[in-house]
């Protein structure tokens, strides 16, 4: 687990297997623990899409080369 500022907490090697909202608060299903916050932000990259079809969202990723 990594501290941020602010309270926000990162933690690696929890991969989401499920998100809902319950009593006003996104709840999280991952790496085997349940979290739960008032805000959700999807940062998962690559994976971002991934993230968003849990919550029947639609964030289409596709890759792009830039060359200079």
């Amino acid at each position: 687990m990594i501290l941020l500022q602010l309270g926000a907490q990162c933690f690696e090697h929890h991969p989401v297997t499920s998100l809902e909202r319950s009593a006003g608060k996104w709840v999280a299903a991952a790496g085997g623990e349940r979290f739960s916050a008032p805000v959700l932000v999807n940062c998962a990259g690559a994976w971002g899409a991934q993230i968003a079809e849990l919550i029947g969202d639609h964030a289409p990723l596709y890759p792009v080369s830039y060359t200079h």
